[in-house]
């Protein structure tokens, strides 16, 4: 009998021994699942993206967002600035990337001072919401986020980014028609911004 007690004694003990190493490997297979759905959750939202490469540039965009024919933009017919990418959301804004070449600044700091003393000209009533230092594709950048109202009197927000690679100054915008839109989008142009490269040294 004391024989028989001790070896169940002896066999519990070991039972309980292993319990916390069981319950760590338990632990490890948890984690290793939740980071696998976590992964499968990031691919599957890049998958909803497409990548499209102009003169220079590379970046990617949502597969909802249209494409438009630059050729056939009015606002495009221009010698000195050229219309690379312009983009229609879905959800009833647009994106665009333009640039000009041989620019006389070489600081976007320059080029941002000039380029909103020339808008603040032609749209008198713009309002300046903030103010941003960036780094788009590993250069410097200036954001800038303000509102201003059309011909109709309608109000109008923008984002609008200056980059300068070079001579060539590059103006990202992105174009609301509410400040409610705006702030629903602000993540979605983040990451499009975000994927710029540029390819000029590639």
């Amino acid at each position: 009998m004391t024989v028989s007690s001790t070896g169940t004694q002896k066999t519990r003990s070991l039972r309980l021994g292993r319990s916390p190493w069981l319950l760590a490997l338990a632990v490890l297979l948890l984690v290793g699942v939740l980071i696998s759905l976590g992964w499968l959750a990031l691919n599957k939202a890049e998958a909803g993206t497409r990548q499209v490469e102009g003169d220079g540039i590379r970046l990617s965009v949502p597969e909802a967002w249209s494409e438009e024919d630059t050729s056939t933009n009015e606002a495009c017919q221009n010698d000195t600035l050229t219309c690379e990418f312009i983009f229609s959301a879905p959800e009833g804004y647009n994106f665009s990337i333009t640039w000009y070449d041989q620019i006389s600044e070489t600081t976007v700091q320059a080029v941002d001072e000039r380029e909103w003393a020339k808008f603040r000209e032609y749209y008198v009533t713009a309002i300046l919401l903030d103010k941003e230092d960036l780094e788009v594709g590993g250069l410097p950048a200036i954001q800038r986020t303000f509102m201003q109202t059309d011909t109709n009197s309608t109000p109008v927000y923008l984002r609008q980014v200056y980059v300068v690679d070079g001579l060539r100054l590059y103006l990202i915008t992105a174009r609301f028609f509410s400040a409610d839109l705006l702030d629903a989008q602000d993540a979605t142009v983040d990451k499009v911004i975000e994927s710029i490269t540029f390819t000029d040294g590639e």
